[in-house]
């Protein structure tokens, strides 16, 4: 994991990439796309999480078996008297995806941003371009079989 330290203290980003392992018959009762929704869509407790947006699509052009996510929310903070004024913002995009030679063997790659106090200055980061460049990194090598 990466954490990028900013001069704006309400602001972070990090990235992650997991390496993934599954069972050779995980889709067979569901395809690729319902299997990351269910395991990447959180359930978000409603009481500390609100104006949650989940976004998948389909990524082809790495594998047969590659989505890119997006998850946008609202951290109220714990407790029960939330200060509304005062959220953070959440934002995780990434890609989840199974090498195209084996598909039990895939990663989990992402980056999320966190600005306290809203959304209203998320769009001004420079940062973005960052995670967006780690995510465009991801290049599957042909596997070696011998």
């Amino acid at each position: 994991m990466y954490v990028k330290k900013t001069e704006d203290k309400n602001y972070f980003i990090y990235t992650k990439a997991t390496e993934i392992h599954l069972a050779a018959d995980t889709f067979k009762t569901t395809d690729f796309m319902e299997y990351v929704r269910d395991i990447k869509e959180l359930a978000l407790d409603s009481a500390r999480y609100k104006n949650v947006i989940f976004e998948l699509d389909p990524e082809r052009s790495l594998s047969p078996n590659c989505a890119r996510y997006t998850l946008k929310y609202e951290d109220l903070g714990p407790g029960s008297t939330h200060d509304v004024s005062t959220f953070a913002a959440l934002e995780n995009s990434g890609l989840y995806c199974m090498h195209p030679d084996t598909p039990g063997i895939g990663i989990d790659i992402f980056y999320m941003e966190r600005r306290e106090k809203g959304f209203r200055e998320m769009e001004q980061t420079t940062y973005r371009r960052e995670g967006q460049q780690f995510l465009e990194g991801l290049e599957f090598q042909q596997l070696n079989r011998s």
